[in-house]
């Protein structure tokens, strides 16, 4: 008996292009916020964050799916100004 070995068992490639980080930081933005109102009570839509935390969340979430960490400290600000130019513009 053989066994194909091909590259199909291969696992995806993320993508990261600029709408990929904007999703990925919403989702993680979104964790976050969710996590800090479970563990306080306080209503979702009164929870505010930080860009350094933001930031700090959503490189562990790109490591974890095997992409290089964002060092440039502006990322958060810049993908929120595309997302507000988006639904505004």
């Amino acid at each position: 008996m053989s066994v194909d070995v091909t590259d199909d068992d291969a696992l995806p490639v993320p993508l990261d292009g600029p709408s990929d980080k904007l999703a990925a930081m919403m989702r993680v933005f979104r964790d976050r916020a969710e996590s800090i109102a479970a563990e306080t009570g306080d209503p979702l839509e009164e929870i505010g964050l930080a860009s350094k935390d933001v930031m700090e969340a959503l490189n562990v979430d790109r490591k974890r799916s095997g992409l290089d960490e964002l060092k440039e400290r502006t990322a958060v600000p810049r993908l929120l100004a595309k997302l507000v130019k988006t639904h505004v513009g």
